[in-house]
């Protein structure tokens, strides 16, 4: 019975201390109250580990079956290990993104990038003549969207 009331204790202090932030505000200890018990036999330690996520702590508790002794010991989260899976290039049509996955978890976050703005070349496709107007061909070179402008006639006053 004594272990199960000192098991019921340590799962208790596992599950009350909710953060490293928690500890460390209340100042906490480890706790010793009666180790005359011990003095001659030891301890007879009972450690309980919860291991830590990329977001939550873990514990690692321990409790003497004996006397009253107890501790704990917070672990760091991990953080998340981000593997960029999808690249998504910007064109001047769509937003670009970055989509990257926890390894450890399903945790996704996606970073977006603005669209590209036209930047267009241009090239005279068909010239002007005494006769006939010229085109001028104007083709972004992102995304290959083009439009036509008109080239007059050449002037016959100008030779």
């Amino acid at each position: 019975m004594k272990k199960f009331k000192s098991l019921l204790i340590i799962l208790t202090m596992i599950f009350t201390v909710l953060s490293p932030a928690a500890v460390m505000a209340n100042n906490q200890e480890p706790v010793i109250k009666d180790v005359t018990i011990c003095e001659k036999l030891g301890h007879d330690l009972i450690v309980i580990t919860i291991r830590p996520t990329c977001e939550d702590v873990g514990r690692i508790a321990t409790t003497c079956l004996r006397c009253d002794y107890e501790d704990m010991i917070i672990i760091a989260a991990l953080g998340h290990d981000l593997i960029n899976e999808v690249i998504i290039e910007p064109t001047c049509e769509r937003y670009g993104s970055i989509t990257a996955n926890c390894s450890c978890c399903d945790y996704e976050e996606e970073t977006i990038f603005l669209k590209l703005e036209h930047y267009f070349k241009s090239k005279i496709t068909v010239p002007p003549t005494f006769e006939t107007e010229g085109v001028k061909t104007h083709t972004c070179i992102h995304c290959n969207e083009s439009y036509t402008t008109v080239i007059p006639k050449l002037d016959p006053a100008i030779k």
